[in-house]
């Protein structure tokens, strides 16, 4: 079975896009920050990820494979799904430094980011994972699914996507 149209990471990702964000889902590329099976039947990797990001040499691995997608994707929009902020945070400190340590409130203090990438400008936005439905716990105006698509759409629009 296709998993981008059962699993309720997808069927979230797939409500939160276009018509409303005007980003097109057969134009994105989707790809995991620690890109790596998880063990057992969850896929919640919450607890997981602040032992992922003091582990230096698997950050080192993953942020070159992260490079290296960067250079062959040429993104103009990164749209972080839960953890991975913090994952961006620790990438691009300077501009995302506040994302590093994984809360829903240090995404509130910059949800829109702007960083470069061999020249190229790329606008970096967060939001909450779509298969955990903690959107409510944003600030406004980004609270909620509402806020969240809110968001997208400004992201999509400041980077030419929408």
């Amino acid at each position: 079975s296709d998993e981008t149209h059962t699993s309720t990471t997808w069927t979230g990702l797939r409500r939160m896009f276009a018509p409303q964000t005007h980003i097109e889902f057969s134009r994105c590329f989707f790809t995991n920050a620690w890109p790596f099976l998880h063990e057992g039947a969850s896929n919640d990797t919450g607890p997981l990820i602040p032992v992922w990001l003091s582990d230096e040499s698997l950050m080192k691995e993953c942020s070159f494979l992260f490079r290296e997608t960067l250079s062959m994707m040429q993104p103009k929009l990164i749209v972080a799904l839960g953890g991975a902020a913090a994952f961006l945070g620790h990438f691009w400190p300077d501009e995302m430094g506040a994302w590093k340590d994984n809360k829903i409130s240090s995404i509130d203090t910059k949800p829109i980011a702007k960083a470069e990438f061999d020249g190229a400008g790329i606008v970096c936005t967060a939001i909450t994972h779509p298969s955990h439905s903690n959107s409510w716990r944003r600030q406004l105006p980004y609270q909620d699914t509402r806020g969240e698509i809110r968001l997208l759409a400004e992201a999509a629009s400041q980077a030419g996507e929408a």
